[in-house]
């Protein structure tokens, strides 16, 4: 069997900080999630990792969420609420029964802002 090759190892000399808690946390976690032998690998008292464990809370990664995506070749243009016409320099964003209109030279700023306020919804 092949060991795994280690990627993080103990602060040596100074005090633990809340990273180096996290990275062990990380770490950890790779490794399988057990305690004692986790601690006896890294040369380092157990009761350390149980207590940065309990108080660390990591952040994981949120779920990816994909949406379903419709490309439609030669579409006409169309009005937007301001009344002007768009077709190909457009993308519509459609979040339920919301559709999103975004033109050429959009400010990327607010349709982040819009986006999450979309996000946030209940």
């Amino acid at each position: 069997m092949r060991s795994r090759q280690r990627t993080w190892a103990p602060p040596a000399g100074r005090r633990w900080t809340r990273a180096d808690a996290e990275e062990m946390i990380v770490e950890l976690a790779a490794a399988g999630g057990a305690i004692a032998p986790f601690a006896r690998e890294h040369g380092i008292n157990a009761q350390r990792v149980r207590w940065w464990r309990d108080r660390v809370a990591v952040r994981e990664a949120p779920a990816v969420r994909f949406a379903p995506v419709r490309i439609v070749a030669n579409a006409p243009h169309v009005a937007d609420a301001g009344g002007g016409a768009h077709g190909t320099d457009a993308i519509e964003i459609a979040v339920g029964e919301v559709v999103v209109r975004v033109r050429e030279g959009f400010d990327d700023s607010m349709l982040r802002r819009v986006l999450a306020a979309l996000r946030s919804r209940p």
